[in-house]
């Protein structure tokens, strides 16, 4: 049995994991799914002051209270900066880091450097229009790859706003990720060019696995069977 933190990417929430989360728990594992602040069912406390240091903290706080040790830290998408910054504040705590279909960012770097000149413009523009300055609108989210409408439409129904700060902050990242001894990239077809560099860059180390798993970015929703597997062969 492992402890297991799956953490979500942008305009989503803790719910994403739930079909994953399921498969794990009936394995064995304690798996917790936090959801950030400002996201999902706590899209009620979603402030201008909302930022990264708030969801670090978010992710942090799980493994402090829930006195967490030698953790499975799970991230899709956004969430991998997440990990970076757990690897570099409490890397005593994370025993491995799985990134599904997330970036593997550099130092100094923000989300926003992850995306095409073209698509930070679209969200600039979106957030200046319908996100009051500060909130990245969920119309923006990534297909689902979910192909039951009803499915689809009650994952859309739960997606929310996210806030524009998350995505501007960069982080300082160290050798900490290195120094840790368990560590896997997935990504599916049709990834963005970064996440598919970065994949390829994951591929030529002799410390990091790597799998390629479906053709959506939400492979916890189309994939939810092999995502666990995955998961469970690193814990």
């Amino acid at each position: 049995m492992a402890d297991i933190l799956l953490i979500h990417g942008t305009w989503t929430g803790g719910w994403l994991w739930k079909p994953v989360r399921e498969k794990l728990t009936a394995r064995g594992h304690n798996v917790l799914t936090p959801t950030l602040t400002g996201l999902g069912e706590r899209e009620h406390l979603l402030t201008r002051s909302t930022d990264m240091e708030t969801h670090i903290s978010d992710v942090s706080a799980v493994i402090e209270y829930e006195m967490l040790d030698k953790v499975i830290a799970v991230g899709h998408s956004y969430a991998g900066m997440l990990l970076c910054a757990l690897a570099e504040r409490m890397p005593e705590r994370i025993a491995a880091t799985i990134f599904v279909n997330a970036g593997l960012p550099k130092d100094g770097e923000s989300m926003l450097d992850f995306q095409t000149p073209e698509r930070v413009k679209e969200l600039y523009a979106l957030v200046e229009a319908k996100g009051d300055g500060y909130r990245v609108p969920r119309s923006m989210l990534l297909k689902t790859g979910l192909t039951d409408p009803a499915e689809e439409e009650a994952a859309l129904r739960r997606t929310s706003d996210h806030p524009l700060s998350t995505l501007t902050a960069s982080l300082d990242i160290g050798a900490a990720l290195s120094q840790i001894t368990r560590k896997l990239h997935v990504t599916s077809e049709h990834a963005s060019k970064r996440f598919t560099a970065d994949h390829a860059w994951a591929k030529s180390q002799s410390d990091w696995q790597t799998a390629e798993l479906g053709v959506s970015h939400f492979p916890m929703l189309t994939n939810p069977d092999e995502v666990a597997e995955l998961i469970d062969k690193i814990a």
